[in-house]
């Protein structure tokens, strides 16, 4: 396996990653900014009222994007199989 081969590989690895760890984190961040705001407003400092909105909403969104995820994951599989047959030859 030469060395471009592997380097492609990694980077295609590290794009998929990160295309979908990004959905996640962006709403575990934006959730987090508005229940510290609401929080700080109100003076409630309970480690559930920060929490379960998190859980809750990044639950929802994971099952609402699993069919992208999985056409993304499909894809990167496809490549990383077109890459490896290509050793070979």
């Amino acid at each position: 396996m030469s060395e471009e081969l592997v380097i492609e590989i990694l980077q295609k690895t590290a794009q998929v990653m990160g295309l979908l760890a990004f959905p996640p984190l962006c709403s575990i961040v934006i959730i987090g900014l508005i229940t510290q705001v609401i929080q700080n407003v109100t003076q409630l400092k309970d480690q559930a009222l920060a929490f379960a909105p998190k859980l809750f909403i990044t639950g929802g969104l994971m099952v609402f994007l699993a069919p992208w995820y999985l056409q993304i994951v499909h894809q990167y599989c496809n490549e990383i199989f077109i890459l490896v047959s290509q050793v070979n030859k």
